[in-house]
C-alpha cells in the first residue's frame, strides 16, 4: 500500500508537468481526421504514469523483479513515444513489441506451459502481441483506457496476493495508484492530457508480464490460460469486435476510426466519463471472477463458459452491424 501511495502522488505531480513539457516542444496529438478532441493535447501522459509506477514499484517490491521488467517496460514507452511523434511504420512497430516479448520471456516474466522453450517462447511473443495491442487500440475515449487499466491491475493484484506472490502484487498496486493519480487530467472536459502510445504500450506490457507473473508462469497448467484471459478481458472483446467488424467490412486492421464497442455505448450513454466507468466496471467483474477461478483450481471447461459466451455476443454483434450497413446500402441503390 506504500507503493500504491507513493505512485498515486507521483502520478499527480508528474502528470501536469508532463503536460508542459508535451505543450512547449510540441508533442501534442493535434485534433485532425476522426478524432474529436477540439484543442492540440499532450500525449506524454503515458511517461508520467510510467514514472510514477515504477517508483512505487521499485519503492516496496525486489530491485530485480521490478528493475527488469520496468527496464523493458521503459523501452516500450520509448517506441511509442517515437510512434506518437514519428508516426513509426507498423511493421517496424510490431518488430519492436516482438522484440520486447522476448525480453520479457527471456528473463522469466513470460508462460511456461511445456517443456519446451520454443512454444513457452511463442505464447510469450503472442500474449504479449495480443494484451500491448488491445490496450492500444482501446485507447480511443477520454479516461477510457486508463480506467480499464485500473481493474485489470487492481486484479492482478488481488490474484498475486492469493498466491503469495508479494512482489508482483506490489509492482501492479503501484499501477493502480499511478493510473488512478492520472486518471483526472485525462477525464477533465476537455481531457488536458493524453497516454499516448508511450502509455498504451509501455503499461500494456507490464500487465502482459503481470499476469503470468501472479500464477508463477502457469508452469505445466496450459488450462489456467482462459481463466487469465478474463484479466483482460475488456480490452480483448473490444479488439476482437472490432476486427470482426473490419474484415467482415473489408476494412484494413491498420486503420483508425470510431467503430469500437466503446463508440457504440457512447451513443447511448452520451458521455466518455460513463462509458469508461461501464467498462472498468465490467472488467472488475471479469478480473474478479478470473482470479476466482484461478484461486479455485476451476476446470477449464467451466473457465471458458464466459469466454465462449463474450465472443458469440460479440460475433453476433458485429454480424448484424454487417447485415444492418448491407441493408442500408440497398435501401439508397
Amino acid at each position: 500500500m506504500i507503493g500504491f501511495a507513493v505512485a498515486l502522488a507521483l502520478a499527480a505531480i508528474l502528470t501536469p508537468v508532463a503536460r508542459r513539457v508535451g505543450l512547449q516542444a510540441g508533442f501534442v496529438d493535434q485534433p485532425t481526421g476522426w478524432k474529436e478532441h477540439v484543442d492540440p493535447t499532450p500525449h506524454l501522459g503515458g511517461t508520467a504514469v510510467l514514472a510514477a509506477a515504477s517508483a512505487g514499484s521499485l519503492y516496496t517490491s525486489g530491485v530485480r523483479t521490478a528493475g527488469v521488467l520496468l527496464g523493458v517496460a521503459w523501452l516500450f514507452g520509448f517506441v511509442g513515444a517515437a510512434d506518437d511523434v514519428l508516426n513509426v511504420d507498423v511493421r517496424l512497430r510490431l518488430l519492436f513489441e516482438v522484440i520486447g516479448a522476448i525480453l520479457v520471456w527471456s528473463f522469466g516474466f513470460g508462460w511456461q506451459f511445456s517443456n519446451d522453450a520454443w512454444i513457452n517462447l511463442v505464447a510469450t511473443v503472442l500474449w504479449v502481441l495480443a494484451v500491448v495491442n488491445a490496450f492500444n487500440i482501446l485507447d480511443l475515449m477520454d479516461g477510457l483506457a486508463s480506467s480499464v487499466i485500473i481493474a485489470v491491475a487492481g486484479g492482478i493484484a488481488a490474484l498475486a496476493w492469493t498466491q503469495h506472490n508479494v512482489a508482483t502484487s506490489a509492482i501492479a498496486l503501484a499501477l493502480v495508484g499511478a493510473s488512478l493519480g492520472f486518471l483526472p487530467f485525462n477525464v477533465a472536459r476537455p481531457a488536458r492530457i493524453f497516454l499516448g502510445d508511450c502509455g498504451t504500450m509501455s503499461l500494456g506490457l507490464l500487465v502482459s508480464a503481470l499476469i503470468p507473473m501472479a500464477i508463477g508462469g502457469a508452469a505445466n497448467e496450459p488450462p489456467l490460460l482462459a481463466p487469465a484471459l478474463l484479466l483482460f478481458w475488456i480490452p480483448l472483446l473490444d479488439a476482437t469486435y472490432r476486427a470482426l467488424k473490419r474484415i467482415t467490412h473489408g476494412v484494413s486492421l491498420m486503420t483508425a476510426g470510431h467503430d469500437s464497442l466503446a463508440d457504440r455505448l457512447q451513443r447511448k450513454l452520451t458521455a466518455p466519463i460513463r462509458v469508461a466507468l461501464l467498462a472498468a466496471g465490467a472488467q472488475a467483474l471479469c478480473s474478479g471472477l478470473g482470479v476466482g477461478m484461478i484461486d479455485s483450481g476451476v476446470d477449464v471447461e467451466v473457465s471458458a463458459v464466459p469466454i465462449v459466451g463474450s465472443l458469440l455476443i460479440v460475433s453476433a454483434a458485429s454480424l448484424a452491424n454487417t447485415r444492418a450497413a448491407v441493408a442500408a446500402a440497398s435501401s439508397h441503390k
